[in-house]
Order: C-alpha cells, then structure tokens, then sequence
C-alpha cells in the first residue's frame, strides 16, 4: 500500500477529529482555521487512542490485537459524523477563510517537514543514532497486532504511541523500522500545531501561537531530540498527549455548561493515562489551576475543579489500589540512557540535573541563555497581569523540577521540562513585539509590522544560529561517504 497507506492513516487521525469535533461544536466562530486544524488533530489523536486501546485491551477474548477493520471503520465513524452534521445543520462549520497568520503557520510546518525530509534523505533506513529503543518500540507495535500484548494493563503510561504505530504498520506494511519512522515523522512534522493551539489558549492570542510553533519548530530541540536523537517515542506522544489536555480543560473552563468539552476532556484524559508516565507531572498544574483562578478572582470555579479531579482521579485510585505503582514510577523514572556532551552552563547547572540537562538538550549556550532571558520576562508579565492560565506553564515546570530524579533519569524529564519552559519563552518573545492584535476593525500601520519583525530577527537569529535545526540541516546537506 505504501505512500497510499500514509495517506489513510492521515485520514485516521483528522476525519473522526473534525467528524466528532463538527458534532460537539468544539470549535467558535472566532477560531482560525488553524486553530481548527490543530483541534481536529488533537482530537483525531485522542479518538484514535480510545477506540485502539478498547480494541486490544484484552478484557474479553474478542478485544486482541489489531486489524485494519477497525482502522476502517474509525474513519468510517468520522465520515459517518461529518455527514450527520452536515444534515442536522445543514453546513459544516469546520472550513473558514484562510487569514495571513494560518499561512505563516502553514509555512512552519512545512519548513519542519522539509527539515525532516533532508534529515531523512540522509538516512533513508537506518538513524543517524543507533539506540535498542527503535527495535523496542517495533517489538511493542508487533505484538500489538499478534494480540500477545494488551493495552490493558500493560499499555498504560506507554503505548499511546504505538497504537499510532501499529494502525500505520498496518495500512502501509513494508519494512517495520523504516514504516514505523516514517509514522513518527509525520506526527513529528504536524506536532506544531498543537503547540500553536495551547499557547493560543494560554495567552488568548493567535500570534503568541504561531511565535510558540515558530520557536519550538525551528529549535528542533524537541521534537528532533526525542524521535529522532533518542528514539524516545513515547515520551513525544506523552508531550503531545499533554498539551491537548491542556487545552481540554481550558475549553471546558470556558464552556462549563457544554457536554461537548466535557466528552473532548475525558478523551483526552485517555490519551494522557496511556501515553507516557512524564505525563503525570501535569496534573500538579492540572489540579492547582482552581485555586489559583480562586486567588486572582476570590471565586472558585467549582466546575473546573470537578475537571482538574476528573483528570487526576485515575492516578489517585491506582495509587490507592495499587501503593506499589509509585515504586514502579521511581524506578522507571531512574531509568537509563547515556547522556554524551555537554556546554559551559550546563556544567554550571549540574547541581540540578534536569536544568543541566535542559541546557545540554538546547546544545549551545547562547540559543539557552536567550531562552531564560525571554523567560524572565514571561514572569515579570505573568506576576503583573495575574491571569491564571498564564501560570499553568510555570507550575508545570516546578512539577517537574521537583518530580525529576536525581542522576542520569532527569535527562528524560528535561525534554518534557522543555515544553512550558518553550511556552514561557515564547510568550515573552510575544511580549516584547507591537500589539498588533490590538487594532481590531484596523490594518495595523507597516511601522508596526517592521518593527515586529526587527525584534523577531534580533532575538530569533541568535537563538536558532546554533540550534538542532541548523545542525541537522547542516549534516544532512553535507556530503559524506
């Protein structure tokens, strides 16, 4: 089937997620089209999870292993849904007029893929890195498929990612490695958008989303430095897992009374249980951000705190049935992998692993420190406008710091470390530019635009110079026998 078979399995992740998201009206009339686009994939993600994990859970004889059937019959669902919608409203709402910022954000992703393209045309079957986790996670999808392994319990914390894998395998076939990588970068190359839409919700503004995309995309740090350095697969579903969970839970905040943001929050609580144990260092964010709403509106939210316990709710009753689990957490989160090269700052910061490792991951000093700097600045904003979802980022990164171990295990947790720490620099990119939104009804004047993206090329330049993405492009256009 090959590249048709890619095709499909795009299919399976957008259709059921605009199909479901068309039904439950996820999206306003305000949303851009991107913003639809990166709901439709989160949600396509969080459908596809739910309906495989029942698929190979194993709790009856007839729920093992995996056929293209119920691949099939997914999308069928999402058409199914599309149609349905279609009927009762007589129009789909999920198409609307592309803006300039949707082709900005176009462009990132398609600057990323062709990164993963060059990346790829140099090592067509093989990595540029050898790691058993490649062979691993080929095991895991195979067995997946024989139906020797089920979801349940074994797939918790773990195989969100391979139920992605193993519903590609089989609709494209052909060598497993080579297909199974083929998988990871097409959700590499579309996981822009999903940083796009949590930051759009975080800070209500489109243009800190896409300057979020541009920075996560064309850092590289990491997106290319867990699917493609360290074939950390599950760690990168569980940051994807992680953000639309997120955004489940601002939506449903907004819309408290809705039954469709309450179905897209319990999709997306699935998602996050079966993706990756780094998950788990959310939920501190997840189950405080009531209480911070409480202190800056002296009001507590009482719905959106029956969601931040509907999230956390699993975790607590496995905990309680099962005390041995948070011995299992220590020692996977202790667990292994060899960490080679460092920089000045992050031999600086080898008192606290994780910050070391963070500054390690970012692979130069200068591209780091600009990082803090803009963090700084996201703080002197978040402390003087006092918006609580502005501080969910900062409290997802003190969950971490704290959660991480000490030794070589925190250099797993500094990739998920490195997502709100990549939110918070961004929003202080956003911070620093002319507030161009701000003129609704109006064209903002050309001064405005120049000097938006003066600022961006002083401080993106220098931040990207030494970054993965110039390196990997760099080797990959380099000839070498």
């Amino acid at each position: 089937m090959s590249s048709l078979g890619y095709l499909v399995y795009l299919a399976f992740i957008f259709i059921p997620g605009i199909g479901l998201g068309e039904v439950l009206e996820v999206w306003g009339k305000q949303d851009s089209l991107t913003t639809r686009i990166a709901y439709s994939f989160g949600l396509g993600l969080a459908v596809d999870t739910t309906v495989v994990m029942i698929r190979t859970s194993g709790v009856v004889p007839t729920l093992l292993g995996l056929d293209i059937w119920t691949i099939y019959g997914t999308i069928l669902f999402g058409v199914a849904l599309l149609l349905l919608s279609s009927i009762v409203r007589r129009r789909l709402t999920w198409w609307v007029k592309p803006r300039k910022l949707d082709l900005v954000v176009l462009a990132i992703l398609l600057v990323q893929s062709l990164m993963i393209l060059l990346y790829f045309e140099k090592y067509p079957i093989f990595p540029e890195y050898q790691v058993p986790d490649y062979t691993a996670h080929v095991h895991y999808v195979q067995a997946l498929i024989s139906g020797s392994s089920t979801s349940i319990p074994t797939g918790v914390l773990y195989y969100g990612v391979h139920f992605q894998l193993a519903s590609s395998l089989l609709l494209v076939g052909g060598n497993p490695l080579v297909t199974v990588r083929w998988t990871m970068a097409i959700l590499a190359a579309l996981s822009p958008l999903l940083f796009y839409l949590v930051a759009q919700k975080l800070f209500s503004s489109n243009v800190a989303g896409a300057i979020t995309a541009l920075m996560y995309s064309l850092s590289a740090t990491i997106w290319f430095g867990t699917v493609f350095n360290s074939g950390l697969y599950a760690n990168f579903f569980g940051i994807l897992a992680s953000l639309f969970l997120l955004v489940a839970l601002i939506e449903l905040g907004l819309n408290l009374k809705s039954p469709g943001a309450w179905a897209v929050l319990c999709l997306a609580t699935t998602t996050a249980y079966f993706s990756h144990y780094s998950t788990l260092t959310i939920l501190p964010a997840v189950l405080i951000l009531p209480f911070v709403q409480y202190f800056a509106d002296r009001d507590l939210p009482k719905r959106v705190f029956l969601a931040s316990l509907l999230i956390v709710l699993p975790a607590a009753i496995a905990i309680l049935a099962y005390p041995t689990i948070i011995t299992s957490f220590e020692l996977l989160a202790t667990g292994g992998g060899t960490v080679i090269g460092g920089t000045w700052i992050s031999g600086l910061l080898s008192a606290v692993p994780i910050l070391s490792y963070m500054a390690t991951e970012t692979t130069y000093d200068v591209g780091f420190l600009i990082m803090l700097s803009l963090f700084a600045v996201y703080l002197w904003r978040t402390f003087t406008m006092r918006l609580p979802l502005m501080f969910v980022p900062l409290i997802w990164l003190v969950s971490l710091l704290i959660a991480s171990p000490v030794g070589v295990g925190a250099w797993r947790f500094s990739f998920e470390a490195l997502v709100p720490f990549t939110l918070m620099a961004a929003f202080g990119l956003f911070s620093l530019l002319p507030k161009i939104e701000a003129r609704k009804g109006r064209t903002s004047s050309p001064t405005t635009y120049w000097k938006a993206g003066l600022v961006l090329m002083l401080v993106l330049v220098p931040l990207f110079a030494g970054s993965w993405s110039v390196q990997l492009v760099s080797d990959a256009t380099t000839s070498t026998q």
